[in-house]
């Protein structure tokens, strides 16, 4: 499923760059038949897409990764697999800002972990260090990023500096929802349709912006028991509902 639609794999091998990254249109493409206008938002483990939908159509300006990261419809940013020093060069800890150390030691899922926001069964990549994924093992991984280990701060202390990396990487996310809005108004009052595996994040967002917020699990209609999977794997459940 690319800007051509579906094809066979002998037509992609022809056409590649019409299929490479482009899962992302299903969604939007799915999106737009089922609610007309609207802003579809997928955060998931290593990026976030933002694509408009307007008059039954998915409105991206972008289709090639580097097009869409120029227009703000691609974020390189996600739930789990962004490396926390590319979220933010500086912190505040224990009442004082600091800069973050750079060398990938630790990841956004370690400062989900330590917020308590990250259920474990969306966590499927290995960790910055190789170890385990406790509480206190993303502890340690998120202390080195402040140049300190563990023990020198209360757990109160990391959550806290765990809380404004997070905050610092809704901000980009929010800066690039009005940077794609700015280019393609979608109409007032259209929704935002949330999906991937970092949806619960996306109602703020969405109310930041005076918009209504629905998840795409719902908006397809997914039995209940794997509604929040559809939610979360929205590209796979696009694509099979369009092909059949």
């Amino acid at each position: 499923m690319g800007p051509l639609g579906f094809g066979s794999a002998q037509e992609a091998r022809v056409e590649p760059a019409a299929v490479a990254s482009t899962n992302f249109l299903a969604t939007a493409e799915l999106v737009a038949q089922r609610v007309g206008d609207g802003l579809l938002i997928d955060i998931g483990s290593t990026t976030t897409d933002i694509i408009p939908v307007v008059a039954g159509r998915p409105c991206p300006l972008g289709v090639t990764d580097g097009d869409r990261l120029a227009m703000g419809e691609l974020v390189y940013t996600g739930l789990t697999r962004t490396d926390v020093c590319t979220v933010a060069h500086e912190a505040r800890f224990q009442n004082r800002t600091q800069r973050l150390a750079a060398g990938n030691f630790a990841t956004m899922a370690d400062v989900r972990r330590i917020l308590g926001e990250l259920p474990e069964d969306v966590d499927q990549h290995e960790t910055a260090d190789g170890r385990g994924t406790s509480l206190e093992e993303s502890l340690a991984r998120f202390a080195r990023c402040f140049g300190r280990d563990r023990a020198e701060a209360r757990l109160g202390d990391w959550r806290e500096a765990a809380g404004a990396i997070a905050e610092a990487q809704m901000r980009e996310i929010h800066a690039a929802i009005a940077e794609v809005l700015a280019a393609t108004p979608v109409p007032d009052g259209a929704p935002v349709i949330a999906a991937g595996i970092g949806a619960p994040l996306i109602a703020p967002l969405a109310a930041e912006i005076g918009r209504p917020c629905r998840l795409f699990g719902d908006l397809v209609e997914a039995d209940d028991d794997c509604r929040t999977w559809a939610t979360r794997c929205a590209p796979a459940v696009a694509i099979a509902l369009l092909a059949g």
